[in-house]
């Protein structure tokens, strides 16, 4: 399963079954009920998306630990040197990354591995796919959609401010667009932008 790129009137889809393969969503029970593995966290992670006038589909974090006295690892995710790529002025998408996590110690695995990595019980494959490309200008995303996004934990408060130039105040009922500080916001960051 993966994520998707944003189009010109729509943000990018997220957790989407791959069109080009026979892969699916699997559910964490079965992976668990199947296998000798333990699913860590699984999730989307925030602030991931192409940001642009449409946000590209978040990245998705899979942890696995091995409960297995061993085991062999083999995946490809190619996605991280060329992160899939934003259009008509959006970012491109966060890339991938894959790590071993053993103990204490943490190891960066290759974009493609030339054979099977030898895992061993407690070892923890931390494997997070690329996100979507953004489309269009960031400045000119709805600040009511960013604020969506950040009540949905896609985009952190931090985020929007500093990816869409969108401020977002916390008050005692929750959380609410600042107008009049976005529009100041934006503006100062336009002036500042590369040309």
């Amino acid at each position: 399963m993966g994520t998707w790129g944003a189009a010109r009137d729509t943000d990018g889809q997220e957790g989407v079954s791959h069109i080009g393969a026979n892969q699916s969503n699997v559910p964490i029970e079965m992976i668990e009920a199947t296998y000798p593995i333990r699913i860590e966290s699984y999730g989307f992670v925030a602030d991931s998306g192409g940001h642009g006038k449409q946000r590209g589909g978040l990245s998705i974090k899979r942890e696995y630990r091995v409960l297995s006295d061993t085991a062999l690892l083999n995946v490809r995710s190619a996605k991280r040197d060329f992160p899939p790529h934003g259009l008509s002025g959006g970012s491109s998408g966060a890339p991938s990354m894959n790590r071993i996590v053993s103990g204490n110690s943490s190891r960066v695995i290759p974009v493609l591995l030339s054979e099977p990595i030898p895992l061993k019980q407690n070892d923890v494959f931390s494997h997070v796919m690329a996100s979507g490309g953004g489309y269009g200008d960031a400045f000119e995303r709805d600040g009511d959609a960013v604020l969506g996004d950040v009540v949905l934990g896609k985009v952190t408060i931090e985020g929007a401010k500093r990816d869409y130039g969108v401020v977002i105040k916390e008050t005692h009922g929750g959380l609410s667009l600042d107008q009049d500080a976005t529009t100041k916001t934006r503006d100062e960051m336009r002036e500042v932008a590369p040309a």
